[in-house]
């Protein structure tokens, strides 16, 4: 056993010994340039800096994303049930979404230059990188409001479109707005421009809340559009108005 394990030890020292020898051979012959230490530094230095830009990139537009699914109410569809969930997977960002996905694709490639992320399965790097983006756009998500107030108010000059968009998309089965009056079955509601339309609901148990709405309260309307009037098939109270004491 002995003399099997010293075998083996030498078969391995005479291994690394002869790698050695041909490195070195390489270098001889101008086969293998070596880069200077600044060099290697620079690039280094130039990979991690665009990692950060696409992390900041990328956290961006997944807060972005979440932002308008809540501001729009399109987060809401899937509570209505399996053609709510249809109609969520319709109206949701996809090139938003595809963007993102493949900022994190590039941000894997970038990272597994590296040994920390090289070891690890590709699988296992991307869900990684997919979940600390969602979690940290989630967190980043309400900072939107505010930029949001102030492109709907004309004063931010290069994203204020993408911001005031959010008001002008038209989502077919989908009516969402301020209420201004309700009269039985009939709701008033008031969208982003200024335009009233008119929301009649069904007797379902999705009403049930409907009855404790009250004017001002932002609303969220799913069902199907008719020639005069929208017909509900369920209801959702966004955000109520507060009321002074």
């Amino acid at each position: 056993m002995d003399e099997n394990l010293d075998k083996f030890k030498e078969e391995q020292k005479n291994d690394n010994i002869e790698i050695t020898d041909q490195v070195i051979e390489a270098i001889s012959g101008g086969q293998v340039k070596i880069r200077p230490k600044w060099q290697v530094l620079v690039k280094s230095g130039l990979v991690i800096l665009i990692c950060v830009l696409l992390a900041i990139v990328l956290f961006y537009l997944e807060s972005f994303i979440i932002f308008s699914l809540r501001h729009t109410g399109i987060i809401l569809l899937p509570t209505f049930g399996p053609r709510g969930w249809l109609a969520f997977l319709l109206y949701l960002p996809w090139l938003l979404i595809l963007l993102s996905l493949i900022l994190i694709l590039v941000l894997e490639v970038l990272l597994r230059r590296y040994s920390l992320a090289y070891h690890r399965p590709l699988l296992y790097s991307l869900l990684v990188i997919l979940v600390g983006a969602g979690f940290i756009g989630y967190l980043l998500a309400p900072c939107h409001q505010t930029i949001y107030r102030v492109a709907s108010e004309n004063r931010l000059p290069l994203a204020g479109h993408f911001y005031r968009d959010l008001d002008n998309r038209d989502f077919s089965g989908v009516r969402h707005g301020v209420m201004v009056s309700v009269s039985g079955t009939n709701f008033v509601i008031q969208s982003w421009d200024g335009a009233t339309s008119s929301v009649i609901v069904g007797d379902t148990d999705d009403f049930r809340s409907g009855v404790h709405s009250q004017q001002g309260d932002e609303l969220f309307f799913f069902g199907d559009e008719g020639p005069d009037q929208f017909h509900a098939r369920g209801m959702r109270i966004m955000m109520r108005q507060i009321v002074s004491q």
